[in-house]
């Protein structure tokens, strides 16, 4: 990773693609360093911010779900099962 200064303080990073998918899932604590110069002392290792890192899963498997049409369906379908149940039960009384 790079860094310009760009004025008042603040500096403008950029992370490449290559960069960016060498980091594992973690938290990362965003660091600045600086060599001294004639107007500045060094700064070493300052924390500045942290990175949390989470990426998709490639191999996620997917969770299998009903739409609105097949989960009423079912409804009904379990609803018919549970009267044709009861009235065979009130038949044996």
């Amino acid at each position: 990773m790079s860094g310009t200064h760009t004025g008042d303080g603040d500096v403008s990073c950029v992370f490449t693609a290559a960069q960016l998918n060498t980091l594992v899932d973690g938290n990362y604590d965003i660091t600045v360093s600086s060599p001294a110069t004639a107007n500045n002392a060094a700064i070493v290792a300052r924390r500045i911010g942290a990175l949390a890192v989470l990426s998709p899963r490639a191999n996620a498997a997917a969770i299998p779900t009903l739409g609105q049409w097949p989960l009423a369906l079912l409804m009904l379908m379990l609803a018919g099962a549970a009267a044709m149940r009861t009235r065979r039960r009130m038949n044996k009384i």
